[in-house]
């Protein structure tokens, strides 16, 4: 019997259609085309487990090496081939040599793999926004409504390095949302929407705020401009209706931002914001652009993400820069009455950008340049630092159902030249001794040192409107997963990753950087504990 909450299992279910088409049993339509065929090494990688299933169907030698196989630390060895391969799902990294073995020994679906793959791990790429004159560029972060829709921050457009003006919005299949029931269609515009950057989320009501870092070229700005002009490029906040419609105004919300980066919403409905631009947090109280507490941390700490634990106070990460010029730290704020106030802060790391907050209220930060995870405990003292599992320069962190932590892997910030980053996303063993894989402590590896990695099988890597991933007449290239600023888990346990910049970085820094779309990695991890509310990706207690 299929059991769970009834939304979690529509998600599962039309993720699986993406996989299957279940009235053949064939390789689904979306599995057999751009931007995933041979684009990606997926639909292979199914091919290979139906010869291995196929292979423990007529041998139960085979059928008994592969749950053997998929066993996991602390847990009975699986009495059956489905929960073997549920068992590969959750943790495609173990064995991987052995089991590629055994799905040789079959060749009835072809072609199948030609190599041994990194992992197990199936993905579902998307790459439509909805309308091919406004192409994914640069995804940045995600919130899920309560549709199970994920709205998606859209840096650029496509095949320049020029902000965009528009945003995407994706059912919970990745399709683009279709503007159906009520909700919205993809992609949307208006607002002052313009550059958006890595904050996105949801407020009690089911608005959706957006933060603006709001910069040039266009017919109404400078490249860089100054904090006190009066133009809708300076960096701003956009709030939508959840139908889409735009509520602020046409330059949208200022309030004294300037170039937001993380925004966030507590359960009150103050609106947080960390405005890189100016050193300053800011709170829309209750939402009103006019009504507005603020505090600067330093000069040059320039906040970049914020989070509310579930006592309702907020932390905020200060990087001191993209690239960490000034000092990183961690601060931690209570709103009294009208005023922020400050109950600590800690400095560590070393270009701190993306965090999330665990059950137990750690937070769990992602410096960049030292390609760290640091554990900050809530009183604000440090209390682990974690390498490997394939980290390289994290962006942000995300806790899913079992506490563990999900690393979004950006690559360093420079590299030789014609050198290209191998994207992946990694993971930790988190806080909770009770959840996390047996025999592993705190920020241990989980993920193997690849990390997990999308390869293609072949194919050269396509935008949605059928050109190479460089524009018309490029190069070929042949990277399906790109540097990444967010993964998000939906209510199905589907790890959502933006493909935020392209990872030839010499090219992509100054004049084609936008990633161009999503990989959804089907199963990955462990569904958010409580289904069914928004989620931006970091407290999964509020999330779902």
């Amino acid at each position: 019997e299929i059991v769970g909450d009834p939304s979690a299992l529509q998600v599962a279910a039309g993720m699986n259609d993406n996989l299957v088409d279940v009235s053949t049993g064939a390789s689904s339509t979306v599995l057999l085309s751009s931007p995933n065929a041979d684009e990606t090494n997926s639909l292979r990688s199914t091919r290979a487990l139906a010869n291995l299933l196929a292979a423990c169907a007529s041998d139960p030698a085979v059928a008994l090496s592969f749950r053997q196989l998929t066993g996991r630390p602390g847990l009975p060895i699986p009495t059956t081939t489905p929960q073997a391969m549920a068992n590969l799902a959750r943790a495609p990294g173990s064995n991987v040599s052995q089991i590629y073995d055994l799905a040789r020994i079959q060749s009835a679906y072809s072609p199948s793999l030609d190599r041994m793959p990194d992992a197990w791990t199936i993905t579902v790429k998307v790459n439509d926004s909805g309308d091919d004159q406004h192409l994914i560029g640069g995804l940045a972060n995600i919130v899920f409504d309560a549709r199970g829709n994920a709205w998606i921050n859209n840096n650029v457009i496509q095949g320049t390095p020029h902000s965009s003006s528009y945003m995407v919005v994706l059912q919970s299949n990745g399709k683009p949302a279709n503007g159906s029931t009520g909700t919205a269609r993809s992609p949307i515009s208006g607002g002052g929407l313009l550059g958006a950057g890595f904050g996105i989320t949801m407020d009690p009501r089911g608005s959706v705020w957006v933060g603006n870092f709001g910069w040039g070229l266009d017919t109404t700005c400078t490249y860089y401009p100054s904090p006190t002009s009066a133009n809708r490029c300076s960096g701003s906040l956009t709030q939508f209706a959840r139908s889409g419609a735009p509520i602020s105004g046409p330059s949208g919300y200022w309030g004294g931002a300037y170039r937001v980066q993380g925004v966030e919403s507590d359960g009150q409905g103050n609106i947080w914001a960390a405005s890189y631009g100016n050193d300053t947090v800011y709170v829309y109280l209750k939402g009103n652009p006019n009504k507005v507490a603020s505090f600067t941390p330093y000069e040059g700490s320039q906040p970049f993400d914020v989070e509310i634990a579930a006592d309702g106070t907020a932390w905020v990460s200060c990087g001191g820069g993209i690239n960490g010029t000034y000092p990183s730290s961690l601060w931690h704020f209570k709103l009294v009455g009208n005023q922020l106030t400050t109950l600590g802060s800690v400095y560590f790391g070393d270009a701190i950008k993306g965090f999330s907050i665990d059950a137990g209220g750690n937070a769990w930060v992602a410096s960049q340049k030292d390609d760290t995870i640091y554990a900050v405990a809530p009183d604000a003292t440090v209390i682990g630092s974690y390498v490997g599992a394939g980290i390289s320069g994290p962006w942000s962190t995300t806790v899913d159902g079992e506490g563990n932590v999900w690393v979004a892997d950006f690559g360093p910030l420079t590299l030789a030249e014609n050198e290209t980053y191998s994207a992946r996303v990694s993971e930790l063993a988190g806080a909770n001794a009770a959840t996390r894989p047996a025999g592993l402590a705190m920020g241990d590896p989980i993920t193997p040192e690849t990390g997990y990695t999308v390869p293609s099988a072949g194919s050269e890597v396509l935008l949605h409107n059928g050109q190479p991933l460089y524009g018309p007449n490029a190069p070929p290239t042949f990277d399906p997963m790109q540097r990444t600023t967010k993964t998000v888990i939906d209510s199905a346990g589907n790890l959502w990753a933006v493909n935020n910049w392209k990872n030839n970085f010499g090219i992509d820094n100054t004049i084609n950087p936008g990633g161009d779309g999503v990989v959804i990695f089907v199963g990955l991890a462990a569904p958010p504990q409580t289904a069914g509310r928004a989620s931006s990706g970091s407290d999964h207690r509020r999330e779902h």
